[in-house]
């Protein structure tokens, strides 16, 4: 699953971060989302064991909406665990990548090609969200935020306390081992 990654880096800077944030309050983890992850399959989480593989009868897009729906609800259960350190997820909306290139489906593929060309941000201001989130004083630890700094609620999924602990979980027993853990 996508999220491993970005939890693993998150996790070995933890210790250098809560080192920083005692002579600096300011400092904090930023962790990308897309409000893709509102498109998730609701039953996302129900086999973990997919997620050791590379879930081929699975859509592109479901894997991916699945990914970011793990990173907000990381970014949320970390949070509530690490107080002393701002975690922030933030995503920047719809960025003009070519990431969508990717996406299967007769329909899709042609919808987003004309919705990112018609729509999407200019991936020069792409990177403003996530810049807003790394500096401004106003940025709150595990507030979802959309572009540029809006303060966002999420999708239900989202907000399912449960599934953030299931997701939190599932990603410290993949880190064990590897790194220290957080309970």
């Amino acid at each position: 699953m996508n999220v491993l990654g970005p939890a693993l880096f998150t996790q070995i800077l933890l210790p250098v971060l809560r080192s920083t944030v005692k002579v600096n309050l300011q400092a904090r983890a930023v962790i990308l989302y897309l409000s893709a992850h509102s498109q998730a399959l609701k039953n996302a989480y129900d086999n973990f064991d997919l997620f050791r593989t590379t879930i081929s009868q699975w859509r592109t897009t479901a894997r991916y909406t699945i990914s970011k729906l793990a990173d907000i609800h990381y970014a949320k259960a970390l949070s509530e665990r690490v107080p002393d350190l701002k975690i922030i997820p933030v995503h920047p909306g719809m960025v003009a990548t070519n990431l969508h290139h990717e996406s299967t489906g007769l329909f899709l593929k042609p919808f987003l090609n004309v919705a990112v060309t018609l729509f999407a941000t200019p991936l020069e201001k792409g990177a403003l969200s996530q810049i807003w989130a790394s500096v401004s004083p106003d940025a709150k630890t595990g507030e979802y935020y959309g572009p540029v700094g809006k303060s966002e609620s999420g999708s239900k999924l989202a907000q399912d306390h449960n599934l953030q602990e299931k997701v939190f979980r599932y990603i410290q027993a993949q880190l064990d081992g590897y790194i220290e853990i957080i309970q």
